[in-house]
């Protein structure tokens, strides 16, 4: 259960980062948001795949979204791919 509290917490905090790429007050109301969403708090008290492919999917966005800014640097286009697939292959379902 311990390894579903660290991707929970720390999906808030690559949420948080996502939107402070927006600004202040996006990346604390969505973060504030998601760590009190019921569905989030009761998959990360389970021991479920579902936190790991959130966590790896937020990690994926991230990655996109900074790749898409800088464009140079194709390390995070291939770090966003992987962690795609990392998601993806969490749970048979995904």
């Amino acid at each position: 259960r311990l390894l579903s509290v660290i991707f929970g917490i720390g999906s808030i905090y690559i949420l948080y980062i996502i939107g402070r790429r927006f600004s202040f007050l996006t990346a604390l109301l969505s973060s504030a948001f998601f760590a009190v969403s019921f569905l989030h708090v009761k998959y990360s008290q389970l021991f479920l795949p579902f936190s790991g492919m959130i966590f790896f999917s937020l990690l994926s966005v991230y990655f996109a979204i900074k790749f898409l800014d800088d464009s140079d640097y194709e390390k995070d286009a291939l770090l966003s791919t992987v962690c795609s697939v990392f998601s993806a292959s969490m749970s048979y379902i995904g």
